[in-house]
């Protein structure tokens, strides 16, 4: 698993996996690192997770991967990224997701614990 976005690695912007074209890192987690990509099949902008280097190994990783997608495609929610495809490659599995422009949840939490804090400063 050679191509992880993981610090240290050599990123995966501008590189073609199947018919996505990555174009951006946007995020990253315990479990892996997303990227913005363009279908060039479907004409489309895409998220494509990809496992970080967490799991031991590929056989594991890429069953994770399987189960992972597998569950998530049962999910039909507006607030949840729809999973579109699981690609099984040589550099390793990867799941692409239905992209969603929006603000990150972190951001989103911190905001409302700074309004919190603000609001209960103005009580005292």
């Amino acid at each position: 698993m050679g191509l992880r976005g993981e610090q240290g690695d050599r990123g995966l912007e501008g590189r073609t996996l199947g018919t996505y074209r990555i174009l951006e890192r946007i995020g990253a987690g315990g479990m892996g690192v997303v990227y913005r990509a363009d279908d060039k099949r479907l004409n489309r902008t895409v998220a494509v997770k990809a496992l970080s280097r967490s799991v031991p190994s590929e056989s594991r990783a890429r069953n994770f991967v399987l189960r992972e997608a597998r569950r998530a495609c049962r999910v039909s929610h507006p607030y949840v990224a729809t999973v579109l495809d699981v690609l099984d490659l040589p550099e390793g599995p990867f799941v692409v997701m239905e992209y969603i422009e929006g603000r990150r949840l972190d951001h989103v939490v911190h905001e409302r614990r700074k309004v919190d804090a603000m609001a209960g400063e103005l009580e005292a």
